[in-house]
């Protein structure tokens, strides 16, 4: 009997030793593989009660030696790690390791599961999947049999097995909103492009899924009086059945409704549903079956015509008609796939991979209107909390801004979540996907501003601090910032003149104190500067709450041109121009420019040069 585990560790040493010049060190009772070189400190021991000795991996001794000579018995400490490594007994009279993390981090830092990736773009290109919290512990059973009844719902899954175990909110939910919104409405075109009211969202939705225009609905409806294949169920929505009946709608080939129907071809019945889902997976087979539908409709229009169909006249109609390409439907898959907000900023391609235009003429504004019509959500917002109607506005795509503007109840008083900034704002700064502040669009600004004037837009009538168009102009931010200093900070002189003749107000400030004149001389445009100072009236000596004037500003982003301007003007006023901020801030940046040399070293010369004669005298008075 042993007293103490100092005793029973020497043993198991001298049992180790034994038992390694005994046995042969390949034999291993845990792996038949090659087992990898253990961690330092860290060992992975299996106790078996039934054998009269340990199976372990090779250096055995050792590994003992650490793990028994520790004060706690059963349990392995790393310090490297942090991790624990406590042997626990089964029923089955077995031991197994049980890995212990130690998280030593300060509780504000912890994270009770991975933080969510942020990708901007990536929930744009989602389709019907803006109501999935409704459907977490909904089975699929349970799902459909509100469309079908139960013999229908076990007849499709005897079809197709897998049809029961799918996901409700991934799989079934979102192929069934397509049927109901994409193809009983995409038939007819003067719905084409209707805005569809998701009532989902709201906590009092039941079984309705969505209804149209205020009229109440049908869309529970029996689905059973069309022959939907079960193997529709397991396709997948965003790769391949969207895209490739939005190219059917695009290309005015039978689509919707019409692929329900049934057809009678001599002693045939067929459903092109079938032969879509069959053909849509493959892009030339998918291709034959359009210039195979092209073809028939152009012969049911000779039909109604009255045209005969004789064999030289079916040569030539043949030849006349327009083939398509597999190369036009990868074109539309690669645009279509690039989802709404892609379409909002009119940046369908990229300037080295413009390959899809090549091959196929579509539009923004097109693409945008497809996709809302297959089930993507237009009031979905991006990581910071912008619209697609600010991003349609900062990019001046106008036609994209007029199709989005009546899915948003506030309409063009729509706010960003982060700063309250409106289409307005966006459209008067100007933006693109790499840069905001790129330039106004009088255009869009022009249209929003006209929009109020008129009174069409019903969200300024149920608004009450914003009615008419010098409200919207007045608009501003969290931080205080109105659409006029955005365009004056842009650059944008017509989109500036704008503002000012619909009477934006010049003399406020934000909640720096910085008015609309440290806003132009940021922004570095010379007319601009000399267009609110001369003809509006600014004052561009006046301090923020920080003590800087707009020629600080100016000195802070270089602005040359602007510089020189102000020292002008405040000499031809008699302005006190003594601004020893801006005069160090020079002499500051362009010691900064000389030991990292780049671009803005040599402007931030020019800036200095123009404070040489003050920046000497500082330097002489010790200042």
């Amino acid at each position: 009997m042993l007293r103490n585990n100092e005793h029973f560790s020497c043993l198991l040493i001298a049992l180790a030793v034994f038992s390694s010049s005994v046995t042969k060190p390949t034999v291993s009772f845990l792996a038949p593989e090659p087992i990898p070189k253990p961690k330092p400190i860290s060992t992975t021991i299996l106790l078996q009660p039934n054998c009269n000795y340990f199976c372990c991996s090779t250096n055995f001794a050792k590994e003992c030696f650490v793990l028994f000579s520790s004060s706690n018995f059963g349990r392995l400490v790393d310090e490297s790690t942090n991790d624990m490594s406590t042997l626990s007994s089964n029923d089955d009279d077995s031991y197994t390791v049980q890995q212990l993390t130690i998280d030593r981090r300060p509780h504000e830092q912890r994270t009770k599961g991975p933080r969510t990736a942020r990708r901007t773009n990536h929930a744009f290109r989602f389709l019907y999947r803006d109501s999935l919290h409704l459907h977490h512990n909904v089975t699929a059973f349970e799902y459909l049999t509100r469309f079908y009844s139960k013999t229908e719902v076990l007849e499709m899954n005897r079809t197709f097995p897998p049809l029961l175990d799918l996901n409700v909110s991934r799989h079934v939910h979102p192929k069934i909103r397509f049927l109901q919104e994409t193809l009983l409405l995409s038939s007819s075109s003067d719905i084409k492009y209707k805005n569809i009211k998701y009532i989902e969202s709201n906590n009092n939705s039941n079984n309705t899924d969505v209804v149209t225009d205020g009229t109440e609905s049908s869309f529970a409806m029996n689905l059973s009086q069309f022959e939907i294949p079960p193997q529709y169920f397991g396709a997948r929505l965003e790769k391949t059945i969207a895209p490739r009946h939005a190219f059917l709608v695009y290309n005015n080939l039978p689509h919707g409704l019409s692929l329900l129907r049934r057809e009678e071809e001599k002693d045939n019945i067929s459903i092109r549903l079938h032969d879509f889902l069959l053909s849509c997976r493959k892009t030339k087979q998918f291709c034959a079956l359009c210039n195979q539908w092209r073809k028939e409709q152009e012969q049911q229009k000779r039909k109604k015509l009255g045209i005969g169909t004789k064999s030289s006249h079916h040569t030539v109609i043949q030849h006349n008609i327009e083939q398509i390409t597999p190369k036009q439907i990868e074109a539309f898959d690669f645009i279509f796939g690039k989802g709404l907000m892609v379409a909002a900023r009119n940046e369908l391609v990229q300037k080295d991979n413009n390959w899809p235009l090549k091959h196929i003429n579509i539009t923004s504004t097109e693409i945008l209107k497809l996709l809302i019509q297959h089930g993507a959500n237009p009031l979905e917002r991006d990581i910071r909390g912008v619209t697609l109607l600010h991003w349609a506005a900062g990019t001046g795509n106008l036609e994209a801004f007029k199709a989005l503007l009546h899915y948003f109840p506030n309409g063009l008083i729509e706010m960003a979540e982060r700063d309250s900034s409106t289409p307005l704002h966006w459209a008067a700064a100007g933006a693109n996907s790499k840069e905001f502040g790129t330039g106004g669009h009088y255009n869009l600004c022009q249209y929003i501003l006209s929009e109020c004037d008129r009174g069409k837009n019903h969200s300024l009538q149920k608004h009450k601090t914003v009615s008419s168009a010098k409200d919207i102009v007045n608009q501003r931010t969290k931080d205080g910032n109105s659409p006029l200093m955005w365009a004056a900070w842009s650059g944008s002189m017509d989109t500036v003149k704008l503002m000012v003749r619909y009477r934006a107000e010049w003399n406020l400030c934000n909640r720096n104190g910085c008015t609309v004149a440290h806003w132009a001389a940021s922004g570095g445009s010379l007319k601009v500067c000399q267009y609110l100072a001369e003809v509006v009236g600014v004052d561009f000596f006046v301090k923020n709450l920080g003590g800087n004037t707009p020629l600080t500003h100016a000195v802070a982003f270089g602005r040359v041109d602007v510089i020189q301007w102000l020292r002008e003007r405040a000499m031809v006023l008699e302005e006190d121009n003594d601004d020893l901020i801006a005069k160090h801030l020079a002499a500051d940046f362009a010691s900064w420019s000389g030991e990292h040399a780049g671009k803005d070293t040599v402007r931030r010369k020019q800036v200095l040069k123009l404070f040489e004669d003050d920046y000497w005298e500082l330097i002489g008075n010790g200042e």
